[in-house]
């Protein structure tokens, strides 16, 4: 597939078409499809886009090349949020309460993800940072309780609930892996919030596509 913004010659015959839905926030038209443009777009300040039903109209090169990359990204956003909501059942083990409220916020990402919902996503991204801070309180905890024995038994006295792990080393490199992963995932989607516009540039934005 080619990249946005490379200025090879094609003919029309050898473009790459992919369809931006109509709900992208930076797409405004009346019309029950989606827009198909090229993956490759021409070197121009405008771009004469047409519509799935043969309809056209005229969009910046900025606004189309933000309205390819949210899409591509609200893609594996929704695929990341399915899985997320999958593995919170592994939080059944801690308490029925915590594994449903956690399932409601993968939903909810993916929810506001297919609906281009920025100030919901923000609820999903407020999640994705508790996340990261609680695995990276676990896997300080683990590399505290190797280091000094002794804070063991206060520790499960303070927490009888949490089982210490009988091979730390292990625990600990298991630890540092979820946390890795998990600071990537957020950081995927702090970078999809962000192509997100808020309200004031939706309004610009519309007011530029009718222009």
């Amino acid at each position: 597939m080619s990249s946005i913004g490379e200025n090879e010659e094609k003919t029309p015959n050898e473009l790459v078409m992919t369809e931006i839905e109509k709900r992208n926030p930076y797409l405004s038209y009346n019309t029950e499809q989606g827009v198909m443009v090229s993956n490759t777009l021409p070197d121009i300040e405008n771009v004469l886009v047409q519509t799935s039903n043969n309809q056209t109209f005229i969009l910046s090169r900025e606004l189309l090349e933000r309205a390819i990359h949210l899409q591509q990204y609200s893609c594996a956003i929704k695929f990341l949020c399915i899985v997320d909501f999958a593995m919170n059942f592994l939080y059944l083990y801690i308490g029925y309460s915590i594994a449903i409220w956690f399932m409601i916020c993968s939903m909810g990402g993916y929810v506001s993800t297919y609906n281009y919902n920025k100030k919901w996503l923000l609820a999903y991204l407020i999640y994705q940072y508790f996340q990261v801070l609680t695995r990276a309180t676990i896997t300080i905890t683990l590399i505290v309780l190797l280091s000094d024995p002794s804070l063991r038994t206060g520790f499960e006295n303070t927490f009888p609930d949490f089982e210490l792990p009988q091979n730390y080393g292990n625990s600990i490199l298991l630890s540092v892996l979820f946390l890795i992963i998990q600071t990537y995932i957020t950081c995927f989607v702090h970078k999809f919030y962000k192509l997100l516009p808020n309200k004031r540039e939706h309004q610009r934005f519309l007011a530029e596509s009718h222009a």
